[in-house]
């Protein structure tokens, strides 16, 4: 520790000034305001460091907040209103439904985990709500009713089952869930990739 002896100062802990003494007190507050008289420079460069680690402004949190905000839910400006988005949900599942049921799909063998065709409709379907900018949320939402077309024909071929447990079979939670998280890397992807398509667009119709 830095203290005051006589003339100088020591490194010495025995010589280190005391804070219970005032006079000692005295003498290094006015070594560290002369210290900082001495080099202006240094205690402007420490202020502009403390400048450099302030908070954001609350504007560029603002703008931080909307970009999310865009990302997840959309923007109103270009995006499809709620009904027609609505509609394509129940156009997307029935498509699908139909779509197996006429055997334009077909069901891997075995155990199935990820429905290869209904994940292409839903990575369409995500695709299109990122040119569209509809939000990544809409995106999953198509996705989804895409799989829940093909999870309803499956339960139909789920025979000779009563109908109380092939309704069970398409609203059992665990099923559901899984088909959430399979739709939700589905709706990532295909959002994405109409995004960059947009992006892609709009850029070469602003240049010259």
């Amino acid at each position: 520790m830095l203290g005051y002896s006589g003339g100088g100062y020591s490194t010495n802990e025995s010589d280190a000034p005391s804070w219970t003494h005032p006079q000692q007190f005295t003498v290094t507050a006015t070594w560290v305001c002369a210290y900082g008289g001495y080099y202006p420079s240094l205690a402007k460069d420490v202020l502009m460091t403390a400048g450099d680690h302030q908070s954001p402004s609350p504007t560029s949190q603002a703008d931080r907040t909307a970009t999310i905000r865009r990302i997840l839910v959309g923007s109103k400006r270009g995006s499809p209103q709620r009904t027609v988005l609505i509609g394509v949900a129940l156009g997307l599942f029935g498509v699908t439904f139909l779509a197996y049921e006429l055997g334009i799909f077909y069901h891997s063998g075995g155990v199935v985990f990820v429905p290869f065709h209904a994940a292409v409709v839903g990575l369409i379907a995500a695709c299109w709500t990122g040119y569209r900018q509809a939000g990544v949320v809409t995106g999953w939402g198509l996705t989804y009713f895409g799989f829940l077309g093909w999870r309803a024909e499956w339960a139909t071929d789920i025979s000779p089952r009563p109908l109380s447990e092939r309704i069970s079979y398409v609203v059992q939670l665990d099923g559901l869930i899984v088909l959430a998280i399979i739709g939700v890397g589905v709706a990532v992807i295909g959002f994405t990739v109409g995004a960059i398509v947009r992006k892609a667009i709009n850029g070469l119709r602003t240049d010259p």
